[in-house]
């Protein structure tokens, strides 16, 4: 988010390649897109077929403007033709609680912030962005699955340090952080949480990050003029 995401709604004053060495991936966690048990669209075909017919009917929220849960909806929006009304809100808790209570049609967030509901049933969910489904949430279907595979993606998290760190220093945390991140106890709890852990080297990630910043500039610029023309941009 503060190095991929808000540049393009803020000007920041560094530069995220030149002003940091970028050394491990840590993780990513899927977003997942999801309704009340009682609406009566219970897959994303209906909830896509329901939007087209009433536009702007649906709302959804998500933590924030410019958060890259937003950005996954505003692309599958765009993919889908449908149109829903955003609703930005402070904290997870608050959405889930406004789904459930029928106040909001959807919300999208990382998997952990709704997985006890999802499990329990009281929330229904439509997508999720992970290449293959998840084993503890087999019956959240894939965006891949059901025609959207460029909604593959995770709010992953990096360790990046001062720029111009020595190169052996930083291969050395590399190593470390991959080892300690593959290691059978911490895979156990990375995996019942569907946090994927890429095994990158430094060079990789940082490539990786390259690919992150083409990909997601083009839909945060357009969230973020539309946040502007409606006068709801953040300040």
């Amino acid at each position: 988010g503060s190095l991929v995401i808000t540049p393009a709604f803020t000007p920041l004053p560094f530069d995220p390649f030149k002003d940091f060495t970028h050394i491990a991936y840590l993780g990513g966690q899927p977003t997942v897109m999801f309704v009340g048990k009682d609406l009566p669209q219970k897959t994303l075909a209906d909830f896509v077929a329901y939007a087209r017919a009433h536009p702007g009917a649906f709302t959804y929220g998500t933590i924030s403007y410019g958060s890259q849960t937003q950005l996954v909806n505003e692309m599958l929006q765009k993919e889908a033709g449908i149109q829903m009304t955003y609703v930005p809100y402070r904290g997870a808790n608050l959405i889930v609680n406004d789904v459930l209570g029928g106040h909001l049609t959807s919300g999208s967030l990382a998997l952990s912030a709704a997985a006890g509901q999802l499990k329990a049933g009281t929330l229904q969910g439509l997508g999720i962005g992970t290449a293959e489904r998840v084993p503890a949430f087999a019956d959240i279907p894939t965006f891949k699955e059901l025609g959207y595979p460029d909604l593959v993606s995770s709010t992953w998290f990096g360790l990046s340090g001062p720029a111009n760190l020595p190169p052996q220093i930083v291969a050395r945390l590399n190593t470390e952080v991959v080892k300690a991140l593959h290691a059978p106890d911490v895979q156990a709890r990375l995996e019942s949480e569907a946090i994927d852990t890429k095994s990158l080297n430094a060079a990789d990630f940082t490539a990786f990050f390259r690919q992150e910043v083409v990909r997601w500039t083009p839909i945060a610029k357009a969230v973020a003029a539309k946040a502007r023309d409606a006068g709801t941009a953040p300040q």
